[in-house]
């Protein structure tokens, strides 16, 4: 690798104005959507930047083998993949994309609302399978209802905003935010407690810190409402996976949407992880995503766009405007 040019990594799929933007500032761009984690060590080395996604966690070690790195690009929010102490202490900058892809978040939880309680996976296999069984897919509305939001930023304020016309009402949670709710006078700021109580639906939009990872165990379930619905379009440790799989089997919970697990790489299960997961997949009132709640086409633009401007002040490069 050339050490006079600025070169940068990037380890998944993005959308071409970033690989176009990047080149007009100047960088080598070394494209590998594809990478595997091993290969990200060989590859970095005299590597200026590097930009990845969830599957792709930048350690010190990895920070170790590239002296020359100056940034880390992270293709969404949060920041768990990153040691972001460690690029800190090394003035290596970090870049995340926070609110780019909100708006995509928001819909899809909707969306799997929607889907759990109009019953729509079972209706549509059911319907592909030749049969026309309207009584079985019978469903629920959601006016009426108490939604809780827990974390208002920026995906837990557009998921609520989703509901200003839906005749609901909605408590919110968030612990290091006051007056969070002024533009959204239809929205109550609420304790912890209340909105745990409160709620016939709670809907996650917290980052996986150590305050966060498993918040959402037995004690939490036991305290909602009975019946209450879980929706996790956050990290999938904020909630225990025994926990929700007790409260479903016990009806605690009626129903999850999750667009998150707490191990989403599939092959590597344990023999426990293949038994609960086995399990929930045995529940109709579970509806499952593959952590696609901000994947869209025009979050993808967003986040590229985001991630360019991070840099430029970085660098303290000015973009250039088409």
């Amino acid at each position: 690798m050339n050490q006079s040019t600025k070169n940068v990594l990037v380890c998944d799929y993005v959308h071409s104005d970033l690989l176009t933007g990047l080149e007009r500032m100047g960088f080598h761009v070394v494209y590998a959507p594809e990478i595997q984690n091993r290969e990200v060590h060989q590859w970095l080395h005299g590597m200026t930047g590097i930009i990845v996604n969830t599957r792709t966690p930048v350690r010190g070690p990895l920070m170790e083998l590239c002296p020359t790195l100056k940034f880390i690009g992270r293709l969404g929010v949060g920041l768990d993949i990153i040691d972001t102490d460690e690029a800190q202490k090394r003035g290596i900058s970090v870049i995340n994309t926070p609110g780019a892809n909100a708006n995509a978040v928001a819909e899809h939880m909707v969306g799997m609302l929607l889907a759990l309680f109009r019953k729509l996976p079972s209706a549509d296999r059911t319907v592909r399978e030749g049969n026309w069984l309207r009584e079985q897919h019978r469903g629920r509305e959601i006016g009426g209802l108490t939604i809780g939001v827990i974390g208002f930023g920026n995906t837990g304020s557009a998921f609520a905003g989703k509901f200003a016309n839906w005749l609901t009402q909605i408590v919110a949670y968030d612990k290091y935010k006051t007056h969070y709710a002024d533009q959204l006078r239809f929205v109550e700021e609420a304790t912890l407690q209340r909105v745990i109580e409160a709620s016939d639906i709670i809907s996650l939009h917290v980052p996986l810190t150590e305050e966060t990872e498993g918040m959402v165990n037995s004690a939490f379930l036991r305290a909602c409402k009975k019946g209450v619905v879980i929706l996790n379009g956050s990290r999938g440790k904020v909630v225990n996976t025994q926990a929700l799989i007790d409260a479903l089997q016990s009806g605690q919970v009626s129903g999850a949407c999750l667009d998150v697990l707490e191990n989403e790489k599939l092959a590597t299960y344990s023999e426990k992880e293949k038994v609960q997961f086995t399990t929930l997949l045995s529940m109709e009132n579970v509806v499952f995503s593959p952590h696609i709640a901000g994947w869209t086409t025009a979050s993808k633009a967003n986040i590229a766009h985001q991630i360019l401007i991070g840099i430029s002040e970085v660098y303290d490069i000015k973009r250039a405007r088409q």
